[in-house]
């Protein structure tokens, strides 16, 4: 299944407003590929649910396990 997320957050190597087309693997996460051409390495994203108190919602965020600074909202 593909998933659809647009980064909010980046340490560099992800261009924020970007959308990025990720794979939903086992266990829940979502591997995606950064924007380094030449690299065909995919990192793994794991989520959370984010409650939005004006829109009463939640919203999943993705993020890279270990990694500081990069986010990632889903993009319905």
């Amino acid at each position: 299944m593909t998933v659809i997320v647009e980064c909010t957050e980046s340490n560099g190597n992800w261009t924020v407003g970007h959308r990025y087309a990720g794979r939903l693997g086992p266990g829940g996460f979502l591997y995606l590929k950064d924007d380094d051409q030449e690299d065909d390495f995919e990192w793994s994203a794991d989520s959370f649910q984010k409650y939005g108190s004006e829109t009463d919602e939640f919203e999943t965020i993705w993020f890279l396990n270990g990694i500081d600074g990069v986010a990632f909202r889903e993009v319905e």
